[in-house]
Parts: C-alpha cells; structure tokens; sequence
C-alpha cells in the first residue's frame, strides 16, 4: 500500500462534517415553496406533491447505497464519485427549480415533480459517501462517528435558512441558484478530501497513556463540542429572528459567527504529522473492529500487509479467524491441576508463555503444546516420578518403563484451517492424515522427549 497516496482519516472527517452540513437541503423547503406556489400559480395539493416529490428523492437512498457498495474496493475513487453524482443532482434539482420559478423555463408540473426529486435525491449522496466512509475509517468509534456526522446533517436546514435570512430574505428564487450552486461546489472541493485508510494509521498507534485532545477519542470530543455550541448558536440565532431584535447587521454578524463555527472543524485534523495518512499498521484482528473482511481480515490491503498476531500466551493468532479458534479449542478445560503442569513444563525444559519458537515444547493453560512449522502437537509427557502420562481431554496411563510414550495424537479441530496449516482439508478430527504422518510424529516426539 502506497500511505503517501492516502489523506489522512481526520482530514476526511472534517471535510465530511463539512458535506454533511449540506446533506439536508430537503429541509429547506418550507422557504422556497410559498415563492413557487405563487409564481407557478400552484395549488395547495399541487404544492404538496412538489414536496412529497422533494421527500420521495431522499427514500431512494438504496442508489447511492448500491452505488457505493460497487465502488467500495475504489478506496480513493469511490467515495468521491459519489460525492460528484450527488453534487450534479443537487445542480440539477436546485438549478431546474431556480430557472423555473425565474420564469427562463416553461411551467411544466410533471417537470417540476422531477427536478424535486432530484434536490431530493442529492443530500442521500452526501450522506451515504461521508457517513459509510468514516465509519469504515473509525471501526472502533462507529457510535460517535454516525453521531457527530448526523447531528451536522440535523443542522443543515438552520445553517442555509441562517443564510437566507442574512442574505436572500424575501428573494427566494435567488436562494433557490444558491442551493443549486453554493453545496455543489463545496461538495466538489471537499470531495478531494474523502478517503478510506485501509489500515490503522501511525498516529493511532501512539497516542499516549492518559487523555489528550490529540487522540482519537480526544478529537472526536472536539468534534462533539464544536457541533453542540453550533447548535446552541442557532437556538440564539433563531429566538432572536423571531423576537425581530436583530437588523440587517446583527443578521450579518450572527451569519458571520456560524461561518467562523463550522470553519472550527478545520482544527480536527491538526497535530496528525500531516494531511496524508502514515501507515501505523493493517486491521489484522476483531479487536481492531476492521468490518471489511471476516474475522477481521480488511479485503482490501495485500495479506502482506496483515501479519500474524501473536497472543497472550505467545501463539500466532492467524487474520482469518481459524488458526485462533483450532488454538482456542486446544485450550479446553482439563482435569489435571495446574501445578502438576508446572513441573511437567518444568522437568521437560518448557519455555514460558509468550516465548514461543518452532519446534518447541510449550505450556497451554494444563497442556503440553509441541509446536512445529505446520501444526501443533499435543504430548503426552511422562513423569519420571509417578510414572503417569498427562493429556489434554484424556487420563492419565501408566508408561513404559523408558518413561517415553510412542505416541502423539495430532490435535485439530472441525473447523477448516487455513491453507499451509499442515492438515489437508478431508482429515479427521484427532487422528493423523496417514500411516507416514503418524510415524513422522512418533519419531519427532521421541527424539524431543530424550533429548
């Protein structure tokens, strides 16, 4: 993966605060319609329908879902064309409502039903690119994500009515080629900004113990102050409107003061080394939370790039899921006591959790593990005082008196391994895949267990 060709995840997010504070130009409405009812010589039904077409667009959001989902491995491309798809319908929608209510286009209804659907249909553009990316950006904070995003979206009504009171207010065909051209626009140059970061970027590895405003949940709480007090900012803004104690200047300065709000948002992304992404590591695990593959595998960065993780207790923890689940069900509940264990681990020279090297004899919970390049073995080990062998799910039987037990029973689970794990796809649960595999291990366990 090339990180220098990635913008940075917080860089996306404000440009998508950004776009999602024009995402629901629909709830403008109520504005421009008494403007069209009367220039088009509407009737009240009429007008209705023009606004059930408007609501009608922003039902059909299952497009710009499918759209994006067919461009979901385009990290870079894909949710910038969505952007631009929704900037043009917003053009179109908004600038066709515009030219006839100025009179530049024949009053036609059946034409006016569908350019509402288009300013409709536009803010589902928006908010499906900036919301399904961040998301994906952020698999750990998904709740905080979609909430910040939604409460812009939630003011984007009261930011263009702020605007239209300040600048338009009673020239709603004007406002109408703003709505056309100000969010298409916007949407266009904040487009370059969204991206998805297929893996967990440098900054996120190191954000330091203790809270800091500069890690992720710091910023993310930033993002939520900043959308509250412009929240509260519209409140005043509109209680004011409405009590008329606010002239031409105080509707200046109160459109001036929301401006230099939104613009705060350009303060999340500072303090990340710079706008692009640096590569930290890839989403190798569920903990992570990467949603893109299964088990946490992220389908669009190269298996290169997810290593193995090693647990607790010093095993590989394979990306796809089965090679933790195979280790997971070895770790059954045994009935021998954990400190016999400790000196069955002891007198065979076992290394402790975490340092585990191939071709090595390891503790697993009360188990034995043998560990080689393909598989892990399951061993039966003596003790040379009691003269008793101690296994995983099984009893415990005399030995012989070598004290050496010929025997090694391969342990595998139902569940599929992954390719280049040692067992073939058609092998049985517990037994080895052939008379020469079992041989194999009896000669392997022998020479460990004399040595």
């Amino acid at each position: 993966m090339q990180e220098q060709l990635y913008v940075s995840k917080w860089v996306t997010f404000a440009a998508s605060c950004c776009i999602m504070a024009s995402s629901g130009l629909s709830y403008t409405f109520s504005v421009y319609a008494p403007t069209i009812k009367d220039i088009l010589h509407l009737s009240q039904t009429e007008l209705a329908t023009v606004g059930s077409a408007v609501n009608l667009g922003g039902f059909f959001a299952i497009i710009s879902g499918a759209t994006y989902d067919l461009l979901s491995t385009q990290h870079r491309l894909g949710p910038r064309v969505i952007v631009c798809i929704g900037c043009l319908m917003c053009f179109c929608g908004y600038g066709g409502l515009y030219l006839m209510a100025d009179g530049k286009v024949t009053a036609n209804f059946g034409l006016l039903l569908l350019f509402g659907f288009a300013a409709g249909n536009a803010g589902t553009w928006f908010d499906t690119s900036a919301l399904v990316t961040n998301v994906r950006n952020f698999p750990s904070n998904r709740g905080l994500t979609v909430g910040v995003l939604k409460s812009f979206l939630g003011l984007s009504s009261s930011i263009y009515t702020s605007v239209y009171a300040a600048l338009f207010e009673p020239d709603a065909v004007q406002f109408l080629l703003m709505l056309a051209t100000v969010p298409s626009v916007l949407g266009l140059l904040l487009s370059l900004g969204l991206n998805y970061v297929p893996c967990v970027e440098a900054k996120e590895e190191h954000s330091g113990p203790g809270f800091s405003w500069h890690s992720t949940e710091g910023r993310f709480l930033l993002s939520f102050t900043l959308v509250s007090l412009l929240a509260l900012y519209q409140v005043a803004s509109a209680l004011l409107l409405r009590q008329q104690q606010l002239g031409q200047m105080g509707k200046d300065v109160m459109l001036v003061g929301m401006l230099l709000l939104l613009l705060l948002t350009a303060v999340l992304p500072l303090h990340c080394g710079s706008c692009s992404a640096a590569y930290g590591h890839a989403y190798t695990s569920p903990r992570e939370g990467s949603i893109d593959g299964e088990d946490g595998q992220d389908v669009g960065v190269p298996s290169e790039l997810q290593p193995q993780m090693m647990d607790g207790h010093g095993r590989a923890d394979s990306v796809d899921g089965h090679l933790a689940m195979h280790h997971r069900q070895l770790a059954s509940s045994s009935s021998g006591s954990s400190t016999a264990s400790d000196d069955l681990a002891k007198s065979v020279g076992i290394h402790p959790a975490g340092s585990a090297q191939v071709g090595s004899l390891h503790r697993h919970g009360d188990d034995i593990l043998l560990e080689d390049d393909t598989a892990p073995l399951l061993v039966p080990i003596v003790d040379r005082t009691a003269g008793a062998a101690t296994s995983a799910g099984s009893a415990s039987t005399p030995q012989s008196a070598d004290g050496i037990s010929k025997t090694a029973a391969l342990a595998t689970s139902s569940t599929a391994l992954p390719a280049g794990s040692g067992v073939s796809a058609g092998s049985t649960p517990g037994c080895a895949n052939s008379k020469q595999d079992h041989q194999q291990q009896q000669q392997g366990v022998a020479a460990l267990s004399t040595g």
